[in-house]
């Protein structure tokens, strides 16, 4: 029958402890030894039967199970059964040594043995060194919990691999975006759904890793479960042991097909944009060729024109110097009227009126030349001599001597052996 012991208010530092032996004598010595180390015994089990019901309903920190007990559950039944429900750790009581024995109970996993008759310090050392590694056990547990936590609630692509590029680890981000299950990607190729160049290129890549270069970047386009391609940036690192050598491969992947469809498209609008500006910058060199062109043609149409004006202002001004003039002075000699002097006086004043403007714009050859000075010049263009320019005139041969001279003067021809009827020739 199985004993419940009563409840004792614990220290911070004592542990729960079961105890299930079908010796009451044996029990009981152990619950007094224990007591006395400072652990407490929550019950004690005479049975297999008995140690996994205490088990579930007092759920002890450690169990003291006699490998041989009566009834259909012995204890190696009962450490099985606890072990796969409670996962709380055994340590296993026992007078036999024998191989079979101990083969059997190892299969357990038990947290060690205690051998009859035990000695207080052997309980000491087994029961510290159990509790100890189940400490640790639950530690590394919940850090573990807390990693993989962490791990799968992570929206990237988080996988590891061995060094033969076969998956061991994914998280639930990566399953769901490849649309597969846990084990169909567990020791599947990394990889597999990208196309045999992007394969080559990652396995370059991550060989070629070591630990003072432990990690690439690496942006590589996959083909998704709809067949489309889609593009990923994955983080790899190698993991050595402490020993230095390799073990695996951890990735960290993110869905950036985003950003390089918008990448493409500002590269797309890039060239559309260098391409219009290229066109755009013919279009306007070849409207400034053409306006260059017109402009030119302009030039030389004003040229002309200004050429055209002063050829017709020097014709003007010749011809009534050289057709009018001389004959109205001739008139103006050959009368003693007064009245018809006056009226050649009114008319000469009024063609000098009428050719002073024109005067004004010849050609440079006689913009230096006084009136006189440009009728005789161009009675000289005529070909006249200077008798008959003194005639025409009414001055004296030595007058327009001096005339010449003046003007020879004034074009920079004097003292040169320069043709001054040639010279006064229109360029034109």
């Amino acid at each position: 029958m199985a004993i419940s012991l009563p409840r004792f208010k614990l220290k911070e530092n004592q542990n729960s402890i079961l105890v299930a032996d079908d010796e009451g004598i044996t029990a009981a010595e152990l619950e007094n030894k224990l007591t006395a180390m400072g652990y407490r015994v929550v019950a004690l089990a005479t049975d297999g039967k008995e140690a996994v019901e205490f088990a579930e309903s007092l759920q002890p920190e450690l169990i003291l199970m006699d490998i041989m007990m009566p009834g259909k559950i012995d204890g190696i039944k009962a450490a099985r059964i606890i072990k796969e429900k409670w996962d709380i750790p055994i340590l296993f009581l026992s007078a036999f040594t024998g191989d079979n024995i101990i083969q059997h109970a190892k299969q357990v996993c038990p947290a060690g043995y205690i051998l009859k008759p035990f000695q207080e310090t052997q309980i000491s050392l087994a029961v510290e060194m159990a509790l100890h590694q189940n400490r640790l056990k639950k530690k590394e547990k919940i850090d573990a919990a807390r990693y993989r936590a962490v791990v799968e609630d992570q929206t990237e692509l988080i996988c590891r691999f061995d060094p033969n590029f076969k998956t061991t680890f994914v998280n639930k981000a990566f399953c769901c975006y490849f649309k597969s299950c846990h084990s169909e990607l567990l020791r599947a190729p990394f990889m597999i759904c990208a196309g045999r160049t992007i394969r080559k290129r990652l396995k370059k890549a991550i060989t070629a890793l070591d630990k003072n270069n432990p990690v690439t970047t690496l942006d590589l386009p996959i083909y998704s479960m709809q067949k489309k391609i889609c593009w990923i940036q994955w983080s790899i690192r190698a993991i050595y042991s402490p020993s230095g050598q390799l073990t695996e491969y951890q990735s960290v992947g993110r869905d950036i097909s985003k950003r390089v469809k918008v990448e493409e498209e500002l590269k797309r609008a890039a060239l559309e944009l260098e391409q219009r500006v290229a066109l755009r910058t013919r279009e306007l060199e070849a409207k400034t060729a053409a306006l260059e062109e017109t402009n030119t043609a302009l030039k030389i149409l004003l040229k002309k024109r200004d050429e055209d004006k002063i050829s017709l202002e020097n014709r003007v001004l010749t011809n009534v110097g050289e057709l009018v003039i001389p004959f109205l002075e001739k008139v103006k000699r050959s009368t003693a009227d007064e009245r018809a002097n006056t009226y050649l006086k009114i008319i000469e004043n009024n063609l000098n009126d009428i050719t002073s403007p024109f005067a004004r714009t010849i050609s440079l050859k006689y913009a230096n030349l006084t009136p006189t000075e440009v009728k005789v010049a161009h009675l000289i263009r005529q070909g006249r001599t200077t008798k008959e320019i003194a005639d025409l005139l009414s001055v004296s041969d030595r007058t327009i001597e001096s005339y010449r001279n003046n003007i020879r003067k004034k074009m920079g021809i004097k003292n040169k052996k320069v043709n001054l009827r040639l010279f006064l020739q229109p360029s034109d």
